[in-house]
């Protein structure tokens, strides 16, 4: 899953295309979510269920990329 999205993030950069505005909304609430559940978040207290909530999001950026992949073939 995250290398599927990692992919996407790098094609993207690759195409030189402007993002939507969508995209940059996700992928900064990814990157601030994740960022500050390492900096600041105690997760033995609720565990693997903290990183759920942008899992999902992560998850639809790695089908596009799949789905990318598949059209370049």
């Amino acid at each position: 899953m995250w290398v599927g999205y990692f992919v996407y993030i790098f094609y993207r950069i690759k195409a030189k295309s402007k993002l939507e505005i969508w995209e940059v909304a996700s992928h900064l609430f990814i990157f601030f979510f994740y960022g500050s559940l390492i900096l600041f978040g105690s997760v033995d207290s609720y565990g693997f269920r903290m990183f759920i909530p942008a899992t999902f999001i992560v998850l639809a950026f790695s089908f596009m990329a799949c789905d990318r992949l598949m059209k370049r073939e």
